[in-house]
């Protein structure tokens, strides 16, 4: 995954960023590469505040709001590291997230697939 995003904080807990409605993700997916909208496929995309965690966790968090309502994602990937002015990281099988009352996976099959092969 590669995207810009503007940094609004730093502390001890680590990176806080914003990066807004309209932005463009590049990610692959199943040996392709594809571009896609933040947050969502579909353009516009969403606004979104993602914390980048202190002393190089391999998680990446994401908060945002759609048409449905607030939701909280959890990515589990390599440490995210800032190069050549866009933030990246290797996203790594299995994803969670809660919307509103409800807490599931993302990428369940990418997760499995590994499994099955002994990754």
């Amino acid at each position: 995954m590669v995207w810009r995003a503007y940094v609004l904080q730093e502390d001890e807990h680590g990176t806080l960023l914003y990066t807004p409605q309209g932005s463009t993700v590049v990610g692959r997916r199943g040996g392709v590469v594809r571009t896609s909208h933040v947050g969502v496929p579909e353009a516009p995309g969403l606004h979104l505040l993602q914390l980048v965690p202190a002393g190089a966790g391999w998680w990446f968090g994401t908060w945002a709001v759609d048409q449905v309502g607030p939701r909280t994602a959890i990515d589990i990937c390599t440490a995210p590291r800032w190069e050549d002015g866009a933030w990246s990281y290797d996203d790594l099988a299995l994803d969670v997230y809660r919307r509103l009352d409800t807490v599931g996976m993302f990428d369940r099959d990418e997760f499995d697939e590994a499994w099955q092969v002994g990754e």
